[in-house]
């Protein structure tokens, strides 16, 4: 099962206790600085989560893995290298320090939250992708094109090991979708935005691939730079109710007043829909197998709505645009 960023079905009850948060704050940084592995030391660890880096030696240029940065520069100009460490939100989430992230970046987790379920992250383009996808550059193109109706994309997705075996679930988030028909619809991420990981389940690491649209003879032309912060292990295991009709739909998928929920039972259900920081921003309980559900009131943003009957939830991701 894969979780795009319109449409996820969660076929198993939640059974969720303490969590650990992975902030990054134990590294120690001067102001607007960053870490990225030239101390040899192979990687952070933080919270329950252990974040492996790989520094070149011989390039003396971080290759793989995470580096970690407080730097503020997010400034929206013509692309610059000197932004790879930065985020495009332009600090943390809430805090200084913050993950960043290369092609096929790994996360193992440790202690208490090994073997079990990722609540989530906070996710954000990095500002050297943010204007390099906003004005283009030496190798990537400006995404829209001249004309705006290029239909580009940047996006991750998250897998899970267990075990040493490759789960079939993933996550996917687009950094930046430019696919839709109103070129007004179109987005690049900005802010940090929370990315819920409780589908993929059990797991005791976790990988991330980028991918874009943009590619070219040597693959892809999109910097490969992401960021990350508050990754957030739930350090229980999740209770596995297997179930084939706790799979829902909605449309229209980003919307911008009602949306049409539509489920495979008439049994009555509760939806609740949190918002990126996860504030709930609304609550009802809907009856029938379609329903129309007015939400123009909240503001042009990302959330998640969980729909629960009985001992299933159903979770999805949705765009007010």
């Amino acid at each position: 099962m894969k979780q795009i960023f319109t449409l996820l079905a969660l076929p198993f009850a939640l059974t969720l206790t303490a969590q650990t948060v992975s902030t990054a704050e134990n590294v120690v940084l001067a102001s607007e600085t960053y870490w990225n592995g030239s101390d040899m030391s192979g990687g952070v660890a933080s919270g329950n989560a252990f974040f492996p880096n790989t520094y070149d030696t011989t390039f003396t240029y971080w290759s793989s893995g995470w580096a970690v940065s407080n730097r503020t520069d997010s400034a929206v100009v013509a692309s610059s290298v000197a932004q790879l460490y930065t985020a495009s939100a332009g600090s943390g989430y809430q805090s200084s320090n913050y993950f960043v992230g290369t092609n096929y970046s790994m996360i193992r987790l440790t202690g208490n939250a090994a073997g079990k379920v990722v609540n989530g992250m906070y996710v954000n383009t990095s500002a050297f992708a943010y204007n390099s996808m906003t004005f283009g550059d030496a190798f990537a193109k400006q995404f829209g094109g001249a004309s705006g109706n290029d239909p580009d994309w940047f996006k991750m997705v998250v897998r899970k090991y267990l075990n040493g075996q490759l789960g079939t679930d993933s996550v996917e988030f687009y950094f930046a979708d430019f696919r839709f028909a109103n070129n007004a619809q179109d987005y690049i991420v900005r802010n940090w935005t929370w990315l819920n990981l409780t589908t993929l389940g059990n797991c005791d690491s976790l990988e991330i691939e980028l991918s874009s649209s943009d590619v070219g003879s040597l693959g892809m032309n999109t910097p490969a730079y992401y960021c990350i912060d508050n990754f957030t292990t739930a350090d229980s295991p999740l209770g596995i109710t297997e179930t084939e009709n706790a799979t829902l739909s909605t449309w229209p998928n980003p919307f911008s007043g009602s949306i049409t929920l539509a489920r495979k039972h008439s049994t009555p259900a509760t939806v609740q829909i949190t918002d990126a920081a996860g504030r709930q921003v609304f609550s009802a309980t809907v009856f029938a197998q379609q329903e129309q559900i007015d939400l123009s009131f909240l503001a042009p943003g990302m959330y998640v709505m969980r729909v629960s009957e009985g001992s299933e939830v159903s979770v999805q991701q949705l765009i007010r645009n």
